[in-house]
């Protein structure tokens, strides 16, 4: 399947300003509230994505003390 294939529905942003601006109930977190909630299966799987993504970023560190540890000792392994 293509990605011109899926459809996925255009979110009515618009509506959620209006709504907002009609609902003034001490606060603008409303619309961020209601966004989150529209995409909260993309929130959620782009978080997963960029764990994973830099997840070798966390590691680097820990092999590099490895290595440095191993070659100022002369090549004796912990």
């Amino acid at each position: 399947m293509a990605y011109e294939d899926v459809k996925k529905p255009i979110p009515d942003y618009e509506n959620l300003f209006v709504e907002e601006a009609y609902n003034k109930r001490g606060g603008g977190s409303g619309i961020l509230k209601k966004l989150a909630k529209q995409n909260k299966q993309e929130i959620i799987m782009s978080s997963v994505l960029y764990l994973i993504k830099h997840s070798p970023t966390w590691i680097i560190p820990i092999i590099t003390a490895n290595i440095i540890d191993i070659v100022s000792t002369g090549g004796e392994v912990r």
